[in-house]
């Protein structure tokens, strides 16, 4: 029965794992002197404050559209809106070969990083129209 349970275990944590290869993240940084309303896709992330940071993450592939607005009652206004399409994280593997030690070496290429980052400064935020 322990060994049962050790083996679920084993996999349960080896199903989460593998799942966080698979993640596209998206991180927006607030480097102003004021709060932030960040949206990314559907999600709001309000009153962020100053160099603090939101993280999003998504499964494969994906495209994050990101507008950002300074919080309402700062005195200040001023908007941005990109796009940015992020891959998950991997490595590439470069080929397996039998090693000289009898056992198979493998190389990987550079890992794809996953995240793409966005860090807001004040000249970031086009000021709003009169």
């Amino acid at each position: 029965m322990l060994r049962a349970s050790a083996m679920v275990f084993l996999l349960m944590l080896s199903v989460t794992i593998s799942a966080d290869e698979n993640l596209a993240k998206m991180t927006v940084v607030n480097n102003t002197s004021h709060y932030l309303h960040v949206l990314i896709g559907d999600e709001s992330y309000l009153y962020i404050s100053p160099d603090r940071s939101v993280t999003q993450e998504s499964e494969g592939h994906t495209t994050f559209v990101v507008k950002v607005f300074y919080s309402p009652g700062q005195g200040v206004s001023g908007s941005a809106e990109r796009s940015f399409d992020v891959a998950p994280y991997r490595e590439e593997s470069s080929g397996c070969t039998h090693g000289a030690n009898g056992g198979w070496e493998c190389t990987t290429s550079p890992a794809s990083p996953g995240l793409e980052a966005w860090s807001i400064a004040p000249d970031s935020l086009q000021q709003a129209s009169p």
